[in-house]
């Protein structure tokens, strides 16, 4: 058992009046006729949601608000066990809870062994505002890693998500690779209600959930707001083995895409919907699509009812299965902009199949490499 518990384990307080806490703290008096020996020094406790308990090398201490602010958070200050099967959710809430009280980021420490989350009962756990999660991944094992049973994260329903940053870390789901090729299920690595205000999603790696890696959608409030994603990046995503789309996105979307690696999700790299003009722009940089598993689509991106907005993909690499048809597939009432500059694609019939009963869809190509030769005949 990898036990990732350290002696600086600090936990939230709960449940226990204003008091005063005799514990040692880092100021001392000196006590008369006690022949000058520095006596500890009563640390007085404010509200409970404003201290943490902690220890340090020579016993417990109190620390408020204000010294702990604007520092870093780690899992392990939270006594997590890194064995894979030990169920942490708990541990897992309260931590995202005290960061976003706290106001400081998260830090998810690399572990021997993926952190094990159940969340098929209790269901996905919820993402703050601001929350600010940073790990260190290696996609070839080792690094922060968490691995779930049933969906991983979700956010507020009912309003947008603001100002998120989420870095470095594995996301694992426990379908396998034959659940996941059965098609698309629930379990959804992130469920997210209109991430916006530059939220990033930098280096995250979310693999085996049978439902889609993120589905992002428009929230259920105002009915006038129906943004899905606005102002954000999604940065060297990588996204392998899911049952649904590497990104399933419904709503308005302002948001850009820097070299994300989808690797065989069950239903394709993109499904846009619900697009736009004048609040609609969708930038993919250096996507790399491969599709070469049994299971995999052979129509890697859907783009769906979007109204006029411009979709541009900009060196973009499509990899397909030997029997692929076309690499977008427009549907719906859609009259999408779509601008196709220095990309390439193997295995497929064409670039786009814009069968669509209202109007013909506007492309545009850059210089662009198709080689339709490998396909079986």
């Amino acid at each position: 058992m990898t036990d990732i518990t350290r002696r600086a384990a600090l936990r939230r307080t709960g449940g226990v009046a204003a008091a005063t806490l005799a514990f040692p703290a880092a100021g001392h008096t000196k006590e008369a006729g006690a022949a000058g020996r520095a006596q500890p020094r009563a640390v007085e406790r404010v509200a409970l949601t404003d201290v943490l308990l902690g220890w340090q090398g020579d016993g417990p201490r109190a620390y408020t608000v204000e010294q702990i602010r604007g520092k870093i958070l780690s899992l392990a200050d939270f006594g997590f066990r890194a064995d894979g099967a030990s169920d942490e959710r708990a541990r897992l809430i309260e931590a995202i809870g005290a960061a976003a009280a706290l106001k400081c980021p998260l830090y998810f420490p690399p572990t021997e062994a993926p952190i094990f989350i159940d969340n098929s009962k209790a269901g996905p756990i919820f993402i703050p505002d601001f929350a600010n999660w940073v790990g260190t991944t290696s996609v070839l094992g080792g690094g922060s890693r968490l691995r779930f049973k049933g969906p991983a994260f979700t956010s507020d329903s009912k309003q947008p998500l603001s100002t998120v940053r989420i870095e470095g870390i594995t996301f694992i789901g426990s379908d396998t690779n034959e659940v996941v090729g059965g098609g698309t299920g629930g379990n959804h690595g992130f469920e997210l209600f209109a991430p916006t205000n530059n939220s990033v999603f930098r280096r995250v790696y979310v693999q085996w959930f049978n439902g889609d890696a993120f589905r992002i959608r428009r929230h259920t409030g105002p009915a006038n707001d129906r943004t899905a994603a606005g102002n954000c990046l999604f940065e060297q995503t990588f996204l392998t083995s899911c049952g649904g789309y590497g990104f399933n996105v419904e709503g308005y979307i302002t948001a850009v895409w820097q070299h994300p690696d989808i690797n065989s999700c069950g239903r394709g790299a993109f499904r846009l919907a619900g697009g736009q003009a004048n609040q609609t722009a969708v930038t993919i940089t250096g996507l790399w699509s491969e599709n070469t598993r049994p299971w995999t689509s052979r129509q890697p991106v859907l783009i769906e009812d979007y109204g006029n907005g411009p979709i541009t993909f900009i060196g973009a690499n499509f990899s397909g299965p030997t029997n692929g048809t076309d690499i977008i597939r427009v549907r719906g009432k859609t009259g999408a902009r779509i601008n196709l500059i220095g990309c390439a694609g193997f295995t497929y019939r064409n670039w786009i199949d814009d069968r669509v009963a209202d109007r013909r869809v506007p492309y545009s190509y850059g210089i662009n490499y198709f080689d339709p030769v490998l396909t079986a005949g």
